[in-house]
């Protein structure tokens, strides 16, 4: 089953699922600069809910292994354009290994 094919919730669900897990990993890199704080673990919370809820909503209707894609694909998307606005930049190196993960997604889900 993909993940496009029974309109627009489940490419919505995917974007919930991938925010949840970019603002999780977020909450864990203010932890890790010193900023152990409720926000922190609110913001942990509030990711790790929208992951699971997404996700579980997802593989009702959807392929482990497309939904892994998606959600990584997604997620690559996520992270580079936050990496860019922090301004941490990608190497090419980074960039090249993320075209990879999107092109691969790209074959996998069409």
């Amino acid at each position: 089953m993909s993940l496009t094919s029974s309109g627009p919730l489940p490419l919505f669900l995917l974007c919930v699922v991938s925010a949840g897990y970019l603002t999780a990993t977020l909450a864990m890199k203010m932890v890790a600069d010193g900023s152990a704080s409720s926000v922190a673990a609110g913001l942990l919370a509030l990711g790790l809910a929208a992951v699971v809820l997404g996700e579980i909503a997802l593989l009702r209707g959807a392929h482990l292994s497309v939904v892994y894609i998606g959600i990584l694909a997604s997620e690559t998307l996520l992270a580079l354009a936050y990496a860019a606005w922090i301004g941490e930049g990608v190497t090419l190196r980074q960039g090249v290994g993320a075209a990879f993960v999107l092109t691969g997604a790209v074959v996998v889900l069409q």
